[in-house]
Formats: structure tokens, C-alpha cells, sequence
């Protein structure tokens, strides 16, 4: 395993409610000493505001966590485990999260750097405005350039529990500009749990806020703030209420959450087995005009054939 001590981690913070339960889990359970917690926004200037921290602690690596993240140390372990075995090249290592509303294992909100190619890293995040998921591009050309990541099938926590209404309203419309063509293989799951669960209620009325949104999206915290605190006072919620310490180990919360038989479609859809343990080459290069209209055309016809089932509670 990675000497902990050797490892700068830091907390990318937008607000969310977990923030506080993530450090303290960071800190108490997996025993990180070295931490600082960033609330840079949008998310690009967060990803470069991590590497300027990594590379002014001297420190060899450096652990990223998004605050909407909640770590599990024998997973943290395994992935500090990996990443020693692996080839110097080798830039970034990411585990899974068992994600609230793809309630699948999947990457998100980890990623462990070695800040030998921090420098150049910098040079890789996109403009903002310019990518959806600023963080996978600029891992896809730091891999075209010869410094590859290797995907993980550790996982290291669990994603997305405990948020902020606010929050979740934000990240559901993003997904489902995102990620648009597997909202059908997960609404059926939205519709059931929000039944007893208000949080898929939100999670539902942003979908359909999306699909009906012609707006450039941004990724940033403070985006649909005014469409969020409308769908609350639409569905009769309140904004939940600071979040106390959780009472059960985060190992009792992540070892409990299943994946449902029916999703194993969207497991196969999101994280294909034949991605997982390896290291990722990939070529990268600009879309011409003609590919980036063709990617939008597509998108808007996905759009018109999309069909979000009303919520019938």
C-alpha cells in the first residue's frame, strides 16, 4: 500500500451536505493526514485549484474526493494497493462508487494523481463551457500523450446519499443531458423508490426540466439554483436541515446497498466488465465541425424520442 503520509487529499467541496461527514470519514477512518478541502467553482477551476495544491506540498500523490462521496477505508486501501503495482507512466488510478440514482457500482468523485505529471495535466482541462465532464477530457489527453489511467473495479465508497434537494435537482438535470439515453433504464427505479424516498421526486422533476430545457448547460454548483428552488416549492419541500454524524459505519451503509436485479443493464451500460482493471490508452483528437454537428443533431433527436414517465404518487 501507498505510505499515507505520501499522499495530499483533497476534498472538492461545491457545498454539499456530506461535506463534513466525508473529511471526518478521510481523516478518522482511513487515517489521511495531509488534507485540504477546495470550493472552487465551476468544477474545471476546482480541478486545476487541486493540482496547484498537490504540487505545492511536494508531496508524490494526490487523492481527490468529491464532498458528495463517502469513503470506505478497506476500499481506499485496495486502491492505494493498485496503484503501487502499477507502471510509472501510470497517471491517475480511479475506484467505484455505489451510486443513490444510478444505483449501480460506476466512477465518480475519486481519483488518485501522481503529481509527477501534475504541469502537464494543467495544460490538459478544458475551457470551461467547452466539456460536459472536464475531468474525463483531460484524463483522455493526458492519455493520448502517453500518460494513461487505469480504472479500478475497487469500490471506495458510496456517492450521491445524504444530499442537499438543492443539489440533487442540479446533478439529476445534468445527468440527464449527460447521460439522456439511460434515463429509460432508470426511471422505472426513480418512480419506485419515490414512493417512500422524496429525493427521486426531485431527482424526477429535473429530468423532465432538463429534457425540456434549451439552455447551454454549465457545471457548476450554482446552476439551476432558481429551477431547483421552484421544483421544491412545487413538490411542498423544505431544504433538509444541516447533516448530524451518521451512526452507521460507512462499511454497514455501502456492504448493505444492492444492485437490484432489473439494473444490471444499466451496470453493463455504464461500466462495462471488459473497462474494469486495466490500463487506458486513448487516442485522442479535436472533433471536427462536421462530427460536433453531428453529435448534436443526434443529441436533439434523443431528446424528441426521450419519454420520462410521470411521477403518479
Amino acid at each position: 500500500m501507498i505510505d499515507k503520509n505520501s499522499i495530499q487529499v483533497i476534498i472538492r467541496s461545491a457545498g454539499e451536505r456530506t461535506e463534513e461527514v466525508c473529511s471526518n470519514l478521510l481523516e478518522n477512518e482511513c487515517g489521511f493526514k495531509h488534507f485540504r478541502s477546495i470550493h472552487e467553482v465551476p468544477f474545471s477551476k476546482a480541478i486545476s485549484r487541486g493540482f496547484e495544491i498537490g504540487l505545492e506540498s511536494g508531496k508524490p500523490w494526490m487523492l481527490c474526493i468529491d464532498a458528495d462521496v463517502l469513503v470506505d477505508k478497506d476500499g481506499i486501501g485496495r486502491l492505494l494497493d493498485v496503484a503501487l503495482a502499477l507502471p510509472e507512466s501510470v497517471f491517475e488510478v480511479q475506484g467505484l462508487v455505489r451510486d443513490k440514482f444510478f444505483p449501480v457500482n460506476r466512477p465518480a468523485g475519486n481519483h488518485l494523481y501522481r503529481l509527477k505529471y501534475a504541469e502537464e495535466a494543467l495544460k490538459c482541462i478544458p475551457a470551461e463551457g467547452t466539456s460536459l465532464r472536464p475531468e474525463n477530457t483531460m484524463l483522455n489527453v493526458m492519455s493520448s500523450k502517453g500518460y494513461p489511467y487505469f480504472q479500478s473495479d475497487a469500490v471506495v465508497g458510496i456517492h450521491d446519499f445524504y444530499q442537499y434537494y438543492g443539489d440533487i435537482f442540479r446533478k439529476c438535470y445534468l445527468h440527464a443531458k449527460k447521460h439522456g439515453h439511460l434515463l429509460q433504464l432508470v426511471c422505472p427505479y426513480w418512480i419506485a423508490q419515490s414512493k417512500h424516498d422524496a429525493d427521486f421526486d426531485v431527482a424526477l422533476m429535473a429530468s423532465v426540466a432538463a429534457f425540456n430545457s434549451q439552455e447551454k448547460v454549465r457545471v457548476s454548483a450554482n446552476f439551476t439554483l432558481e429551477e431547483a428552488e421552484a421544483a421544491l416549492k412545487k413538490l411542498g419541500l423544505h431544504e433538509k436541515e444541516t447533516l448530524k454524524p451518521l451512526d452507521d459505519s460507512i462499511s454497514n451503509i455501502s456492504g448493505s446497498f444492492l444492485i437490484p436485479e432489473y439494473m444490471m443493464d444499466l451496470q453493463l451500460a455504464i461500466t462495462p466488465l471488459e473497462t474494469l482493471n486495466q490500463v487506458v490508452h486513448y487516442k485522442y483528437k479535436v472533433p471536427t465541425f462536421n462530427e460536433r454537428l453531428k453529435g448534436k443533431i443526434a443529441y436533439e433527436l434523443g431528446k424528441l424520442t426521450q419519454r420520462i414517465p410521470k411521477n403518479e404518487k
